[in-house]
């Protein structure tokens, strides 16, 4: 796994690296670690919802940072943690293809958070699940490995089958985080390793990740043949699409939608905070058919059309 990461971009000893059931273990494991440390929880403004359930449930506060289409801004971040009330933070971030907005840190935003959170002592559970999908892929583990979580998982870019992630802590953190993951799974099932091991040896891993970004830039076209200029042009390859409205557009989008036989999540569920600047419409393009994909990219089209008042809802295709 640590020669795979460092195939993605991220130089990490095999000794300080975790495997567990999936990001989303790494995450949870990550923030029972770091938890204790921190005053505060800070994040972006829209961001994973697998995350926010997690934060929610250990009774810190949350804090919300602004975005752009570079991600987290610096100046909200350094405002958050230099208040008095913040303490030291704890602060969730996604570098590449973020979730849901797709945005990309370059390299002065990313050694920008660095610097911040080195300043003022925070502690960082990076995202990393996306790490080599995008030409811009820079890493917070790489430039302060001793306050950063780095999660990294293989269901994302090869198989959502194979649920096996990767949590590298911080050295300071290591003894800490081993008890807390196999208190949460003793181990992974052995096939699972075993075939983890055989994919990533005998090139079948590179192969297939190589087919999934040919792919996820073939639905990509699709989506933008068919959306637009509704669509913000993601920084990589990854199947998840993100339109930017206002809060009350996207609600009014999901609900259209749905009335059109697409299911997508309200923006409800991406939000940190009750009041959003950036906030829009997520679609996932990854567990339909191309053909089917199609079809339910055109009613969402329909959906924004009916919103915009572009055309009358007796126009809708229903069937």
């Amino acid at each position: 796994m640590a020669h795979w990461l460092t195939g993605c971009g991220i130089e990490i000893d095999p000794e300080n690296l975790l495997l567990t059931g999936g990001a989303q273990q790494a995450l949870s494991v990550a923030f029972t670690v770091a938890r204790p440390h921190v005053g505060s929880i800070i994040t972006e403004e829209v961001t994973y919802p697998g995350m926010l359930d997690t934060v929610r449930r250990g009774g810190k506060t949350l804090q919300s940072i602004a975005m752009d289409a570079r991600g987290m801004m610096p100046d909200g971040l350094e405002a958050a943690l230099s208040s008095p009330q913040t303490g030291r933070a704890l602060v969730y971030v996604t570098p590449t293809l973020h979730n849901p907005t797709t945005a990309c840190m370059d390299s002065d935003r990313v050694h920008a958070i660095a610097q911040l959170c080195r300043r003022f002592d925070a502690l960082v559970i990076e995202d990393g699940v996306y790490a080599g999908q995008s030409k811009l892929n820079h890493t917070l583990a790489a430039l302060i490995p001793e306050r950063t979580f780095h999660v990294s998982s293989l269901s994302k870019i090869i198989s959502p089958g194979l649920r096996i992630g990767a949590l590298a802590p911080p050295a300071a953190f290591a003894a800490q985080t081993l008890p807390v993951l196999l208190a949460s799974s003793l181990m992974i099932a052995p096939l699972s390793y075993a075939m983890m091991a055989q994919w990533l040896s005998d090139g079948t891993a590179s192969s297939v990740r190589q087919s999934l970004r040919a792919e996820a830039a073939r639905r990509r076209n699709l989506a933008r043949n068919i959306l637009g200029k509704r669509m913000t042009e993601p920084g990589g390859d990854g199947f998840h699409l993100w339109l930017p409205m206002d809060a009350s557009t996207a609600e009014n989008v999901a609900e259209n939608a749905k009335a059109l036989g697409v299911s997508i999540a309200p923006p409800s569920a991406f939000a940190s905070c009750d009041t959003l600047q950036t906030t829009g419409v997520r679609l996932a393009l990854g567990a339909v058919s191309f053909k089917n994909l199609t079809v339910a990219l055109t009613r969402i089209r329909q959906a924004c059309e009916l919103v915009e008042r572009k055309v009358s809802r007796d126009t809708i295709v229903l069937g």
